[in-house]
């Protein structure tokens, strides 16, 4: 059975963890059945681990009001295949997207300055990456066991760096 939910101003996401649905004469929590989940307009951070382990979750949809995706906000949600990051957001908290392994691809919009530790570590079906151009600083660890990447776009202003980070943490596993 498909549950969607959606998120108003006056329901703080703690407070969802902690309902239950009754499914098919047995009990599940929402983190197992919750599959779709659109925040409203108005929301300005994806609290920390606010969706973890949500393992049925495949879509979100993140408003413009959103500036920051606070750590492991969407951590082991291993069925989430597609998220647009909107422009508003400015930062990407660490293991944010951590073990999402159903994600294929990833755009990372020009108004995000820094991408935290592991933020999308192992994250094995992720093919595509495109940075943003105003990237400042990504954290250790941010792709590691990425699996199986085709193809990642690097801005111009941040491939030196990028190039040291390669040569420097992933040679030295």
């Amino acid at each position: 059975e498909r549950v969607d939910i959606l998120i108003s101003t006056q329901l703080r996401l703690h407070d969802l963890k902690k309902k239950s649905f009754k499914m098919s004469g047995e009990e599940k929590t929402s983190k197992t059945v919750l599959e779709t989940v659109v925040i409203p307009n108005g929301v300005k951070e994806i609290i920390a681990f606010g969706y973890k382990d949500c393992t049925s979750l495949m879509s979100i949809v993140i408003p413009n009001s959103v500036k920051k995706i606070e750590d492991g906000a969407f951590y082991r949600c291993s069925s989430l295949k597609n998220i647009t990051i909107p422009d508003s957001v400015k930062e990407i908290g660490f293991d944010v997207f951590h073990y999402c392994s159903s994600l294929k691809s990833i755009n990372i919009p020009n108004s995000v300055r820094l991408i935290g530790a592991g933020a999308f570590e192992g994250c094995t079906s992720l093919e595509s990456v495109v940075l943003s151009n105003s990237l400042t600083d990504i954290v250790g660890n941010t792709f590691k066991d990425c699996s199986s990447f085709k193809s990642i776009f690097i801005p111009h202003s941040f491939f030196f760096f990028f190039f040291l980070w390669v040569v420097f943490f992933i040679s030295l596993e």
